[in-house]
C-alpha cells in the first residue's frame, strides 16, 4: 500500500479544501482513512481557517502519513485552495472532496476498479447521494444515466446528456496528467466557480467514463453553507457563465452544445433568483435585469424554450419584465407562504393566555440595560449562567440581571437576586425586552428572539453522549422529540460557550445552526471537570464578599443532594460531579471565563 511520504505515487489524491468545518472535518477524514482501498493520499488545504481545523489536520497527519496538511497564510477561497492541492498532489487521479462531505463506503475501491476497466479516462463521473440532518438520504438524479454508461468511454459531444449532471467538481475524478500537466486548469475567483470548471473540463476531455457506485455523501448543511448565505456575492454567477461562453466562442467545434449550455445557464439564473437564502428581496429586480441582459445577449439563434412553467420563465427573461416574473412567482408561492407564516405566527405568539400581553411588550424597544438568566429549566441560580451573572455585576454594574425561576424554587433564590416567576406578567415583559439572554438549556418554543437581543447559550457539561440531532439514531432515547423544534430553539443562539475543542466540534455538528462558538471554558467548572487548557484563577468565593450568599436551607439542599457535592467550605457553584448534572444553587466562583463570556456577549450587541 502506497503511503503519502513514500517514493511511489499513489493511485488517487484526495484534495480537501478546509475552512470553518471543525464540526464535520473529523467525519470527513475518517470516511477517507477507513476506505478499504488504501493507495491514496489526502492533500488537506487549511485555507487559513479561524477555528480548530488546522489543529485537527495536524492531529490526523501525526497519526497517518497519508494525510498531508498545507496551511495557507491567508484565506484565498475554495477555488484557490483546490488549485494549491492539485499542484501538491502526486496521484494518478485527483478527487476534489468538500471537507463537510464524506466518502461512501467502498468509494475509492469502486473508483479504482472503474478506472482500470475503462483504461484510465481523463474524467470519471461519480454518483452521489444527498444526506440531510434528519437522516434522510436522497439519490442523485443522475444515477440511471451513470448506470447506462457501463464501461463505455466517450466525449461530451458524443454524449451531451452528461453535461446535465450536477455541475460540481467533487462528483468526478480527474486524471492528473490531463488536469494539471497538459491543460493546467485553475479555478476562477468567486462562487459558482464549479460550474465553469466542470463545463470546461468536460468539453476538453477526450475520454470520459462513469460509475453509478455512490461515492460521495453530499451533506445538506442546515446552516453554514456559503452558497446559502444571501448577499451580492451571488451576482458573480454572471461573470462565470460569461467566461464559459467566451470559452465556447474560441472553439467553434463546440457549437452543437451551445444551446444546451445556454439552457443550463438560464435555469441556473432562475434557480438562484428564486432562493431567498441567496438573493435578498431588495436585489431581486437588479439580479433579474442582469440575468435578462445576459440571456438576450447569449441566446443562440433558433433557441427553443423548454415546455411548462420553466419555459414561461425563460420567456419572461427574454422580455425583461421583472414585474411579470414577480407576479407569476407570487401566484405560485402564495399558498405555501401563507401556510408557513401562519405556522410561524402560532409559534411566536403562543397560547392566548399571554398572547396580547407578550405582543404588547414585543412592540416596545429592547432595554440595553437588562439581562435575563435561567438555568436547568428555571430551577434557580446555578451553573454557568450564575457565574456569568455574578461576574457581570462586577464588569457591567449598569446592566440589571433578572433570573427566571419556577414557583417551587422561589424560596431558594439567594437574597438580593432579582427574579421573575415563569409565565408571570413580568416574565413576559423581561423576556420581550431584555438585551441579553443567558441560559444553559433552551428557552421555551414560544419565546421570540428579537434581532436586537443577544442570546448566550452556555451549555452545562461535556457532550460525551448522543446530543442534538445525533439522538435521531436512537428513537427510544429521544422519546418522540421534535428535532425540527429543537433546532428552531437553537436557531435563536447567537453565542455558544464551550469548554474545550471536543465540545466546540460536537455542538457545531449536532446543532447545525448559525451561532458563533466561543471556546472560553465553563465559568462554573469545579475540580471534577477538566477544561482543555484553562486553569481558573483562585479567587475568594463570591459569597464571602457578596450579600447574595445562599440561605442555610439552600446550603443543606446543596450538601445533601446526590447529584452533586458543593461543600460549604469551598462554594464553587453548580457543576458536574462524576459526569452527572448538578442542581446545586451555590453562588459561583468568579472566573476569567465569566469575564470573557460577558465581554464577548456585550461586544456582540
Amino acid at each position: 500500500m502506497t503511503v503519502a511520504n513514500g517514493s511511489t505515487s499513489p493511485r488517487i489524491s484526495v484534495v480537501l479544501p478546509v475552512y470553518k468545518v471543525q464540526g464535520y472535518l473529523r467525519a470527513c477524514l475518517d470516511s477517507i482513512l477507513s476506505q478499504s482501498f488504501g493507495d491514496f493520499e489526502v492533500i488537506a488545504i487549511d485555507d487559513c481557517s479561524p477555528d480548530a481545523c488546522g489543529r485537527i489536520l495536524d492531529e490526523y497527519a501525526a497519526l497517518d502519513s497519508r494525510v498531508i496538511p498545507v496551511h495557507l497564510e491567508e484565506n484565498r477561497g475554495i477555488g484557490k485552495a483546490r488549485d494549491a492541492g492539485a499542484l501538491k498532489s502526486r496521484g494518478d487521479y485527483i478527487l476534489f472532496l468538500d471537507s463537510d462531505d464524506t466518502l461512501a463506503e467502498g468509494a475509492l475501491q469502486a473508483i479504482a476498479d472503474r478506472l482500470d476497466a475503462t483504461g484510465d479516462p481523463d474524467i470519471l463521473l461519480l454518483n452521489h447521494v444527498r444526506t440531510y440532518w434528519t437522516n434522510r438520504v436522497q439519490a442523485s438524479a443522475a444515477g440511471e444515466m451513470l448506470a447506462a454508461a457501463g464501461t463505455d468511454v466517450f466525449t461530451a459531444l458524443e454524449r451531451p446528456e452528461y453535461l446535465t449532471m450536477f455541475a460540481v467538481v467533487w462528483n468526478r475524478a480527474y486524471r492528473r496528467e490531463f488536469y494539471v500537466d497538459k491543460h493546467n486548469f485553475t479555478f476562477t475567483d468567486g462562487i459558482y466557480e464549479d460550474a465553469l470548471m466542470v463545463y470546461k473540463t468536460m468539453l476538453t476531455a477526450e475520454r470520459i467514463a462513469a460509475t453509478d457506485h455512490v461515492c460521495v455523501e453530499y451533506r445538506q448543511r442546515r446552516q453554514g453553507n456559503s452558497m446559502r448565505t444571501p448577499g451580492r456575492k451571488h451576482f458573480g454567477i454572471f461573470q462565470q457563465y460569461a467566461r464559459l461562453f467566451e470559452f465556447l466562442d474560441e472553439r467553434p467545434h463546440l457549437e452543437p452544445v451551445r444551446a444546451l449550455l445556454f439552457e443550463r445557464m438560464a435555469s441556473h439564473f432562475l434557480f438562484t433568483l428564486a432562493r431567498e437564502d441567496r438573493i435578498v428581496p431588495k436585489d431581486r429586480a437588479e439580479f433579474f435585469k442582469r440575468a435578462s441582459a445576459q440571456y438576450r445577449r447569449l441566446k443562440p439563434r433558433g433557441f427553443v424554450v423548454p415546455e411548462g412553467s420553466q419555459g414561461t420563465r425563460f420567456q419572461l427573461l427574454d422580455r425583461g419584465s421583472y414585474a411579470a416574473y414577480a407576479a407569476v412567482t407570487f401566484a405560485a408561492n402564495t399558498r405555501r407562504e401563507v401556510v408557513q407564516r401562519a405556522a410561524k405566527a402560532k409559534t411566536k405568539l403562543g397560547k392566548s393566555a399571554y398572547n396580547r400581553l407578550y405582543r404588547l411588550h414585543l412592540r416596545r424597544p429592547v432595554n440595553d440595560k437588562l439581562a435575563v438568566y435561567a438555568a436547568y429549566w428555571n430551577r434557580g441560580v446555578a451553573c454557568n449562567p450564575a457565574a456569568i451573572y455574578h461576574k457581570a455585576k462586577e464588569l457591567a454594574p449598569d446592566v440589571h440581571g433578572v433570573w427566571v425561576v419556577k414557583p417551587s424554587e422561589v424560596e431558594n433564590v439567594p437574597d438580593g437576586v432579582d427574579y421573575v416567576v415563569a409565565n408571570s406578567p413580568r416574565y413576559w415583559e423581561v423576556m420581550a425586552r431584555a438585551k441579553y439572554l443567558v441560559n444553559n438549556v433552551n428557552f421555551p418554543n414560544n419565546i421570540v428572539k428579537r434581532p436586537d437581543q443577544v442570546y448566550l447559550q452556555t451549555h452545562h457539561g461535556t457532550p460525551l453522549k448522543q446530543m442534538g440531532i445525533d439522538q435521531q439514531k436512537f428513537p427510544a432515547a429521544a422519546k418522540n422529540m421534535s428535532f425540527s423544534k429543537l433546532l428552531e430553539r437553537a436557531d435563536k443562539w447567537d453565542l455558544s460557550l464551550t469548554s474545550n475543542q471536543h465540545s466546540t466540534e460536537i455542538w457545531e455538528r449536532v446543532y447545525p445552526c448559525a451561532f458563533e462558538a466561543v471556546e472560553y471554558g465553563y465559568p462554573a467548572t469545579t475540580s471534577t471537570s477538566t477544561p482543555r487548557s484553562t486553569t481558573w484563577p483562585g479567587s475568594a468565593p463570591s459569597w464571602a464578599s457578596s450579600p447574595a450568599r445562599p440561605p442555610s436551607s439552600t446550603a443543606r439542599r446543596c450538601a445533601t443532594t446526590r447529584r452533586a457535592t458543593c461543600p460549604a467550605s469551598t462554594w464553587s457553584g453548580s457543576a458536574a460531579s462524576s459526569g452527572r448534572t448538578t442542581s446545586c444553587w451555590c453562588a459561583p466562583t468568579t472566573s476569567t471565563a465569566a469575564t470573557r463570556s460577558w465581554r464577548r456577549c456585550r461586544s456582540a450587541a
